[in-house]
């Protein structure tokens, strides 16, 4: 334990029991361990049975440490009193002087303020506060203390804050309880929203309800290491916050508070406001948003026209959108239409979308780096096949999950004949703009006649036509020469009907040239991967490291057992 970089190596591989075993065993041990103890503090994040006593044991270090502090203030005070007095009477020999003044520089021993400079990450202070008021409220004599003293959990949660002054939080969820508490907002405010990275206010009930003036007190609040920024409960506005904004209007600017975070890279909306909403709050925020690259939203139709002016105005260097259950046509439009450099990225998710998209989607079509659909309506196969063709810089293209139809019927994934996309005069592939850029991509390839397989549904029209759309399909794959993952499945979806056989038989010889191939899924496919199969693949992909759904219960045993034993490199998931 003489070398720090293997200690760390050592030591991030123990676990608390561990560690706290080490640091007992003696003194030398007990200073070289105890840091790392104290470094993680994850385990207290949840109330459950087992971690709720180390929260309530941790809760109890910052009230000892608290109520020292608070009796070492009063003995202060106490001793300042009695020296005006003695000065006043009498005046004091040389060493009754020196006596006192070591008496009173003397601190008390608080633990909390030794292990405090150890901490690296705390626990999120939804889970601080329960802990702090779960202690305070189990005993009457604390109780009596604390009210003795006019605190209560947030004067404890002042106490740890103040001892960790360096801490940087990566992320801090507040919860909807801090706003309700005057006293604990003004805590929470104070010190771990300047210091935090990832700052997200709200809750998944979207009924809750926040006042835009308690909202914009915390922001105003927050730092330049600002890096991401999340509101999901519904923002609403008062009267007396209306009347409080049109004072400040007339009365000054406040230039501090428009000032932009300029790390601040990714915003996340889900779910913010209802009708009627605060639109001084929204033009307020925008103008600090200057840096934003990414914008999730969900639920926007209340704050459109605010968050679209805002986009226009403050956020030149926008290229990345999450569209979540965005079911308004008219929020969709709005908002792909909106953007100064062309998306780089647009991933959509649920919701009902208009027939227009591949439209929007091909405005797009020279800056689009990343497409992820997921659940989407009203886009046809033929439509993703258009824009595979027409994305020259195309690098992530992903469209793995099912979505049911207006009849109720489950859509499997990527029809065979339209990823083919070949042309009906001469029977070539048509040529797409991504097979060189393209690297990631993860579909489920469907609709393939499969004799060999009693459970489809799907027939051959002539004799040996499933084998020949294999290979047809296969000449597709080959062409993405770059490409690193491919998922022609997934792990939490049902059989594919109609998928390929990834057998050397029916052609997967053709996808050889895939050289730079590192990832591959097959999970909840009808394959015949057998043992000549995987040797196959090992040596025409030399950089495959993951391959999924080989563990599954009806795939060759031999398969697997080989690549365990002799190509250990490769993971099995």
């Amino acid at each position: 334990m003489d070398i720090p970089e293997l200690d760390e190596m050592i030591f991030k591989r123990l676990s608390l029991h561990d560690l706290s075993q080490c640091a007992r065993v003696s003194k030398k041990w007990h200073h070289i361990f105890v840091p790392y103890l104290w470094r993680d503090l994850s385990c207290l994040d949840y109330v459950k049975s087992a971690s709720f006593p180390r929260g309530r044991a941790f809760a109890k270090l910052v009230l000892e440490d608290y109520l020292l502090e608070q009796q070492y203030q009063d003995s202060q005070e106490e001793e300042e009193e009695e020296e005006e007095e003695e000065e006043e009477d009498t005046p004091q020999s040389e060493q009754q002087q020196q006596q006192h003044t070591q008496s009173s520089s003397t601190l008390p021993p608080r633990r909390l303020a030794k292990y405090c400079q150890w901490i690296r990450e705390l626990p999120h202070a939804e889970c601080l506060h329960m802990h702090f008021a779960a202690l305070c409220s189990s005993s009457p004599r604390i109780q009596h203390v604390l009210d003795q003293l006019a605190q209560t959990e947030a004067g404890l949660m002042r106490q740890l804050y103040k001892q960790c002054p360096n801490l940087l939080i990566d992320y801090w969820n507040i919860h909807p309880i801090f706003l309700k508490k005057e006293d604990v907002l003004k805590v929470v405010a104070e010190y771990p929203v300047p210091r935090t990275c990832h700052l997200h206010i709200g809750t998944q009930h979207y009924h809750t309800e926040i006042p835009a003036g308690r909202i914009k007190h915390l922001l105003s609040h927050c730092s330049s290491a600002l890096e991401k920024l999340t509101l999901e409960s519904r923002i609403v506005c008062s009267g007396e916050e209306e009347e409080e904004e049109k004072e400040e209007e007339e009365t000054e600017d406040h230039p501090a508070e428009a000032r932009p975070w300029t790390q601040l890279k990714r915003l996340h909306l889900l779910g913010p406001c209802d009708d009627p909403y605060p639109k001084a709050f929204w033009e307020w925020l925008w103008k600090r948003c200057g840096a934003i690259e990414q914008l999730k939203l969900q639920y926007i139709t209340a704050i459109r026209s605010s968050l679209v002016e805002g986009i226009a105005a403050h956020m030149p260097h926008l290229t990345k959108i999450h569209l979540k259950e965005c079911s308004s046509r008219e929020d969709t439009e709005a908002i792909l239409a909106t953007t100064r450099q062309g998306w780089k990225e647009v991933i959509m998710e649920g919701g009902s979308i208009f027939p227009q998209l591949t439209t929007h989607l091909m405005n797009h079509s020279i800056t689009l780096e990343r497409l992820v659909l997921d659940r989407v309506h009203g886009i046809t196969d033929k439509d993703k096949a258009q824009l595979l063709a027409c994305c020259p810089h195309l690098r992530d293209f992903t469209d793995l999950y099912a979505v049911r139809s207006g009849s109720g019927r489950l859509k499997q994934g990527f029809d065979a004949q339209c990823f083919i996309d070949q042309d009906h005069d001469s029977g070539a592939l048509k040529s797409w703009m991504c097979e060189a850029s393209l690297r990631v991509l993860k579909i489920r390839i469907c609709g393939i006649p499969r004799p060999d397989v009693n459970e489809d549904l799907v027939n051959e029209v002539y004799l040996g036509h499933g084998r020949v759309m294999q290979n047809r399909v296969y000449d597709r794959l080959a062409r993405f020469t770059n490409l690193e993952t491919l998922w022609l499945g997934g792990n939490d979806l049902s059989q594919v009907c109609g998928c390929l056989e990834m057998s050397l038989e029916s052609g997967l010889d053709r996808i050889a040239g895939l050289k730079e191939l590192k990832e591959l899924n097959v999970s909840c496919m009808r394959t015949r991967i057998g043992e000549e199969e995987v040797k196959w693949m090992v040596e025409q992909w030399p950089k495959l490291s993951v391959v999924y759904g080989l563990l599954e219960k009806s795939r060759d045993k031999k398969a697997v057992e080989w690549l365990r034993y002799n190509r250990t490199n490769i993971t099995l998931r």
